[in-house]
């Protein structure tokens, strides 16, 4: 009974059949959370490390973010000690692992809501203003480019136009958008005139086949996100589903906020 209790007994299984799958198959057909966690078997030989690898991912983005983070931001996600921080700081320093090629660091992937929310806390660092941002990305959720579209202005002000947002898309061939906006010195929490030009933004790049997946609205250090997509909306593209469900899944465990989306998952 002692040894069914410890934790390396519970999950011996578990790691036996994941290197078998890996040394059959490659890594191709693992998602990159697996291919994390297998590499922490490597430095955390007792622990479930399936969960350590969805948090390190969730914090910072993508495998090249955990692989290039310091140690002292990876020592801030439980479960990592300094043993293991510093292994994956080791890992990298070099080209690749487990078959996933790091990318450069102007070709930043977006597939989750907490790493462009953290991406656009960093942004908004840099303005003076009250500003609205536009995030472009291709179909695979690489950001293209972040412009700043209006300064100055309120998000439901008359003088945010759709069509600003529209060129910048369409111009920078862009086929997934991301857009934010400040209350600086506001409550954090959208008035009835952002969901209305939120919708409208929304509606207007749907109509020329840009997909509008979420908006940011920032305040200090913290944000919430206005879209919801939690209804039997099915997604053509894997990315875009893992990003809208990266959402749920970070509201679920109190990682995020969004006041319509939490409603809905308060009333399941």
């Amino acid at each position: 009974m002692d040894n069914f209790l410890r934790d390396d007994k519970i999950h011996e299984g578990h790691r036996a059949r994941m290197r078998a799958k890996l040394s059959a198959h490659g890594p191709g057909i693992f998602d990159t959370y697996e291919l994390l966690e297998m590499l922490l078997y490597y430095v955390i030989p007792y622990k479930d490390t399936n969960p350590i690898s969805k948090q390190l991912l969730y914090k910072f983005g993508s495998l090249d973010g955990v692989l290039r983070a310091s140690k002292e931001e990876l020592m801030g996600v439980k479960g990592i000690g300094e043993r293991a921080a510093e292994f994956i700081c080791s890992v990298g320093s070099v080209d690749g692992i487990l078959g996933a090629c790091p990318t450069s660091s102007s070709e930043k992937v977006f597939t989750t809501f907490l790493a462009a929310g953290e991406y656009l806390l960093e942004y908004y660092k840099g303005l003076s203003d009250s500003a609205i941002v536009l995030m472009l990305l291709d179909n695979k959720m690489r950001c293209i480019k972040t412009v700043t579209l209006y300064t100055g202005c309120d998000y439901e002000s008359g003088a945010v136009k759709p069509k600003a947002f529209i060129d910048e898309a369409i111009t920078s061939n862009a086929s997934v958008v991301i857009t934010a906006h400040s209350h600086l010195r506001g409550p954090l929490f959208p008035t009835e005139g952002d969901r209305a030009t939120n919708d409208l933004i929304t509606n207007t790049l749907r109509a020329v086949g840009i997909t509008h997946v979420e908006h940011y609205l920032m305040s200090g250090n913290d944000y919430l996100g206005l879209m919801h997509h939690f209804s039997n909306h099915v997604w053509s593209n894997s990315y875009l589903e893992q990003f809208v469900n990266s959402k749920r899944e970070a509201i679920e465990m109190g990682l995020a906020k969004n006041p319509e989306a939490q409603n809905y998952l308060d009333k399941r």
